[in-house]
């Protein structure tokens, strides 16, 4: 048997001999372009009903591959690109041969792969072992090592390493070329910042190299998605679950219900793509069938845009699209001053609370917190974060509550905020006071600051919630990150997730409550005593501050 070649020859070659060729030009390929490996339908795959199949590329797949193809051809420094994914479109399976092939073409590389856990880093590990032991003769390298952790080469002396972020000093040990970090969204929380500064110190900048990090999404508050929200270099690239070819089931027609019929036109709305009755057929069947009808939880793992991912956490206490909208917004003050961050200056006759959540002060512990609120227009204007100690901390208040026209202070007098009251109210005029119903003499009294109790912060966050919905803003993104990562547990309290902090979120709420309860009454200019007025404060801003710090300082000795 023989093969033409090419159609502008005549003559015909012997079969082995078009073989032997074959291979080499397929070697020379791989040599060349590691990339030619994905597409080349050389590597083998195990499939859910656990056939092992060649590795043939989806539509996903195919579309990573030319994007990351020109950006390995085109780009001056390293390529970063983090994917935020539908389930099950392939991500994995494909970063995971992209990983194997360079160090398999290439001489003298580190490869990396990392997990969320060890079940994710063995079944990575299978893959990338069967990816080894099915391909063609001529195209492998002989193993020098292979375990658990780690496949050598022989020939091209290069390695991949496979580990997890439980160990948070996964890959310090090497300069990687090619790194792969797995479900991100999913590694632990307290260990991530560590792991991650060290894993992406260990990649040089230099043309070549590439870092993919994959991740679906696991609503708010952790690494991947401050990475994905934040402002950095990472090309951040998402795969619709409607761009999975295999995501439809063939009808005729489909009788939308209501919830349906808003979900695609939402889609449209926000992609432009209508989404056909036999993708919405196969929606239904996963939400009723895997989800347990959950249409939130089908968002978050099979989002069908980016921003739907991380709308429906589920466990966020507050509105998801209003603090995306926030999120929008934020925005950097207009100048700082020490601890404080401005976004206005006070205004001539505006009025304005100050809500307080008061810390030890002690390097490593909470921070301070304050936030200046404009009654009128709902909107915080400063805020102060910082360690400070507490006695120092009432003098700041005063002069700052001075120079925002008097504003009401509200202190929380849990813990460290009585020593914040007992400086304020020897020499600050304007505290918020709380009402509480004494039940001995059957009459309601008045007592100094903010109390938060079991019974008083639920209703506390609600009215906070209820304003965010009804145009509450703030600019600052510290604020907006800490209101994301305020949950519900299953046990229905509201708090910070665990191992982030809820000051900003407490101290916004406090000046919220203290603006509800307040009596505001439009202040005219004719009413404000000219001893009081806005030029003194300013005038008068750097003499008291100066005094108070004398006191302050005789007041520790």
């Amino acid at each position: 048997m023989s093969r033409t070649i090419s159609p502008k020859f005549s003559h015909t070659i012997p079969q082995t001999s078009y073989e032997a060729l074959l291979k080499i030009c397929e070697k020379a390929l791989l040599q060349k372009d590691p990339l030619w490996l994905l597409e080349s339908e050389h590597l083998w795959i195990k499939t859910k009903q656990k056939e092992i199949v060649r590795l043939r590329l989806n539509s996903v797949q195919r579309e990573l591959l030319t994007l990351l193809r020109e950006r390995l051809q085109k780009k001056e420094r390293g390529v970063r690109v983090a994917i935020l994914k539908a389930r099950q479109v392939g991500i994995s399976t494909f970063t995971t041969a992209l990983i194997y092939a360079f160090p398999l073409a290439q001489e003298g590389v580190n490869s990396l792969i990392l997990a969320d856990d060890i079940d994710g880093a063995n079944y990575l590990l299978e893959m990338v072992k069967l990816y080894q032991e099915m391909l063609a003769g001529h195209l492998r390298q002989e193993e020098k090592k292979s375990n658990e952790k780690k496949l050598e080469f022989l020939g091209t002396h290069s390695q991949i390493l496979i580990d997890t972020a439980n160990n948070e000093n996964a890959g310090r040990k090497y300069t990687y070329q090619y790194m792969h970090l797995s479900e991100v969204a999913y590694f632990p929380e307290r260990k991530v910042k560590i792991l991650m500064d060290g894993l992406l110190q260990a990649v040089p900048e230099e043309r070549g190299t590439l870092v993919v990090m994959e991740s679906t999404a696991n609503g708010r508050g952790n690494y991947f998605y401050d990475l994905w929200t934040g402002k950095n270099d990472w090309e951040k690239i998402f795969f619709a679950w409607w761009e999975e070819e295999r995501y439809t089931i063939e009808t005729s027609r489909i009788d939308l219900t209501q919830e349906e019929k808003r979900y695609r036109d939402d889609v449209y709305e926000k992609t432009g793509v209508r989404l056909s009755d036999g993708q919405m057929l196969w929606r239904r069947m996963v939400i009723k069938n895997k989800l347990g009808g959950e249409t939130e939880k089908f968002n978050q793992e099979y989002p069908a845009y980016a921003e739907q991912a991380f709308l429906t956490s589920g466990r966020c206490r507050f509105d998801n699209s209003v603090l995306m909208n926030l999120r929008a917004f934020c925005r950097e003050p207009q100048r700082r001053e020490g601890n404080w961050q401005i976004w206005r200056e006070p205004e001539l006759y505006l009025q304005y609370v100050i809500g307080v959540d008061t810390a030890e002060g002690i390097e490593g512990g909470n921070n301070s917190v304050a936030q200046i609120l404009d009654v009128r227009k709902k909107e915080v204007v400063a805020k102060y974060r910082g360690k400070i100690e507490p006695e120092a901390f009432g003098y700041e208040l005063a002069v700052w509550g001075r120079r925002y026209n008097m504003a009401q202070i509200a202190v929380e007098v849990n813990n460290h905020g009585l020593t914040v009251l007992t400086v304020l109210k020897n020499i600050y005029p304007h505290l918020y006071y709380r009402k509480v119903y004494d039940r001995h003499n059957d009459r309601w009294t008045e007592q100094l600051g903010w109390k938060t109790t079991s019974a008083t912060k639920p209703f506390l966050i609600d009215h906070l919630s209820q304003a965010l919905r009804e145009g509450l803003y703030t600019p600052s993104l510290e604020t907006v990150l800490e209101l994301e990562t305020f949950i519900v547990y299953d046990n229905g309290r509201a708090a910070a997730e665990e191992g982030k902090m809820d000051d900003e979120v407490i101290s916004l709420a406090i000046a919220n409550q203290a603006m509800i309860e307040g009596r505001w009454d439009r202040i005219e200019p004719e009413r404000i005593p000219e001893k009081y007025s806005p030029a003194w404060f300013i005038e008068q801003d750097e003499i008291e501050a100066q005094n108070w710090r004398k006191v302050y300082a005789s007041v520790k000795q």
